[in-house]
């Protein structure tokens, strides 16, 4: 299939969001993160109630690993530095 182009207008806040989030190197490209947050929402539009009561005992599974000390320490900018580190 073709590309084909789409001309949109976004309000200033959203324009700030993007650049931020491309400058960051989070994304490529505006076109990157349009993709990827139309990606997302299709897929959250297509989760069954099934996906969802999945979803919710593993989390419950996670919790009460938590809750008996079996966690485990983490960074959270770690996964951002792969990311970048992979994208150079």
């Amino acid at each position: 299939m073709e590309n084909a182009g789409m001309e949109i207008s976004l309000p200033p806040d959203l324009m700030k969001y993007i650049d931020d989030k491309v400058r960051a190197g989070q994304f490529g490209s505006a076109a990157e993160l349009i993709h990827g947050a139309i990606a997302a929402m299709r897929d959250q539009e297509e989760l069954t109630a099934e996906d969802i009561a999945a979803l919710r005992e593993e989390v419950g599974v996670g919790l009460a690993q938590l809750d008996r000390g079996e966690g485990a320490e983490w960074d959270v900018e770690e996964p951002s530095s792969r990311v970048r580190a992979a994208q150079t």
